[in-house]
């Protein structure tokens, strides 16, 4: 579990660890702190009683430093991460460790259930639009699935570590995106990667709409910059659709200017997004049975594709700088 200033979320994510129906003393928690300045730590040493927890201090303050620390000092046969704001059902741990050998898989994860971190309508707009289709494309952990899958990434993890000293630790020089590049090497040598219907991860979001953007915007960046740091595609082509929808935008309206034909061209692209973002917007809105929702979504779904693919593109930026410019984003 990597960590920072979780004290408001650690606590329940802890307690669903201890909530497993797997046995107690096979479970090790590791958690592996970047130097919290609030009560998450104080938080943590309360379960000593009741988990073996090993808290770890991450100098290096990024999320895959503190995924190989934990990797490597890890004494279990099998390994899964745990996000701090996240919670699991009890049967977690159990249900991923039994499909890893009923399906001989490689890493496997459940479904995503993402939630607001304020009771706000605009939090639970921006929630219901994250886990849509439009929203976040083909990924089956998020827009969900009735039956086991094979998938190319997925919540977190659950593999057997020897699957770390074939396909290598996390990338370090990734601030996001790790977990994607890890397993696309999985995937590249030929491992195999499933998302399961029966386990689940309850997600809480930045769901406040600015935080939202903020964390689109970044998460666009890391959607281009490890291509810098990888000798394969380190993301799937899902994630540069927002990038080229950005660049697809720019191109024919600066176009627009000197000729027709790129004027038509620009605006059959804007209406055709806009009533595809109409129509899912429509459709989130019949579900929640809130007209609201068709309102209110498309500004969403605007904050998704354009946050990350202005990111996208500030990532291309980036790729020409020198790396110390990337820690800050």
């Amino acid at each position: 579990i990597p960590c920072r200033n979780e004290e408001f979320y650690i606590k329940k994510c802890l307690e669903s660890v201890a909530k497993q129906n797997y046995p107690k003393q096979k479970i090790d928690v590791i958690v592996v702190d970047r130097m919290s300045t609030d009560s998450t730590r104080e938080v943590v040493s309360s379960f000593n009683s009741i988990l073996n927890i090993k808290i770890l201090d991450n100098h290096k303050i990024f999320t895959p430093f503190a995924l190989n620390m934990a990797v490597k000092i890890a004494k279990g046969d099998v390994l899964a991460r745990i996000d701090a704001h996240s919670y699991v059902e009890s049967n977690y741990i159990r249900d991923c460790v039994k499909a890893l050998y009923d399906y001989s898989a490689d890493s496997v994860g459940g479904l995503l259930d993402t939630l607001p971190r304020r009771d706000y309508l605009i939090d639970t707009v921006v929630v219901r639009a994250f886990a849509n289709r439009f929203g976040t494309g083909n990924s089956y952990y998020k827009i969900g699935s009735k039956e086991v899958r094979e998938t190319d990434t997925t919540t977190f993890f659950c593999c057997r570590k020897e699957v770390f000293e074939k396909n290598g630790l996390f990338n370090e020089r990734l601030v996001r995106t790790q977990d994607m590049e890890w397993h696309k090497r999985l995937k590249r040598s030929g491992g195999r990667i499933l998302v399961l219907p029966n386990v689940v991860v309850h997600y809480y979001i930045k769901s406040d709409f600015f935080g939202f953007l903020k964390h689109n915007f970044k998460n666009g960046i890391w959607s281009v910059l490890p291509f810098k740091y990888s000798d394969h595609s380190p993301v799937s082509a899902r994630h540069l659709v927002p990038l080229v929808f950005v660049l697809s935008l720019l191109f024919f309206s600066i176009g627009s200017l000197w000729s027709n034909l790129f004027l038509y061209i620009f605006l059959f692209i804007l209406i055709s997004y806009l009533l595809l973002s109409l129509f899912f917007s429509i459709r989130i809105a019949n579900k929640e049975k809130n007209f609201i929702f068709a309102l209110i979504s498309p500004i969403v779904f605007l904050n998704i594709h354009l946050g990350y693919g202005i990111g996208s593109l500030v990532g291309l930026i980036l790729l020409l700088k020198p790396s110390h410019y990337e820690a800050d984003y």
